[in-house]
């Protein structure tokens, strides 16, 4: 089990994501630079907080050995789910979907690149988690390297916000076995574009 030192700075996945990778965001390895934190992590509350984390590559693939393809409809093709997108931002310009000879029907993800005028550039993913709804939000709390970590809820869904310096800002949420991360850079993604594009998607999806 890995540990983190004790933080309370930065980032998903993340997404999340993580996390900006996002997400995710995304509990399989094949999204690089997560914004999630997994939940099998512990916190060291003895060591000096340290986020020894190379910053996240904006431009490199967000998929570590994904494929590239041409559609969304074409990702679709090669997932066990149907990919959601916000509907009010650009189309991609970039999609990306994990190998289905190499990574586990489930675990397989989808990335996607969006440069908005008014979004600016911001990463999309998605993937189907066995992660809880619990586990999810606890990251709210546990996130040792975060300088934003709340719970946000808009109508009935509720919505995990973490950031931190070079690792950007993610939104991270569940529907139902998908989880679901957007994710941009720190000094161009807001906490309010990221509330925009995520309920959009939300709702839409």
């Amino acid at each position: 089990m890995k540990t983190l030192h004790r933080k309370r700075s930065a980032f998903a996945a993340t997404l999340a994501v993580a996390l900006l990778a996002a997400g995710v965001v995304l509990s399989t390895t094949a999204f690089r630079n997560s914004a999630l934190p997994s939940p099998g992590w512990t916190l060291d509350t003895t060591s000096a907080p340290v986020d020894d984390r190379p910053a996240y590559d904006w431009n490199a693939s967000p998929i570590q050995g994904g494929l590239s393809v041409a559609s969304v409809t074409d990702a679709q093709t090669k997932l066990p789910f149907a990919p959601a997108l916000p509907t009010n931002a650009a189309a991609p310009s970039k999609i990306y979907v994990t190998s289905p000879s190499a990574t586990p029907s489930t675990e397989q993800g989808f990335a996607a690149v969006v440069d908005d005028p008014k979004y600016g550039i911001f990463q999309v993913f998605e993937q189907q988690s066995p992660m809880t709804e619990a586990q999810l939000e606890a990251w709210a709390v546990n996130c040792n390297t975060c300088t934003l970590q709340k719970v946000v809820t808009v109508g009935s869904q509720h919505f995990l916000i973490m950031a931190s310096p070079g690792h950007g800002l993610s939104i991270s949420w569940l529907t139902g076995v998908d989880l679901h991360t957007i994710m941009g850079p720190e000094q161009t993604f807001t906490e309010a574009n990221a509330l925009a594009l995520a309920s959009n998607t939300a709702s839409s999806g």
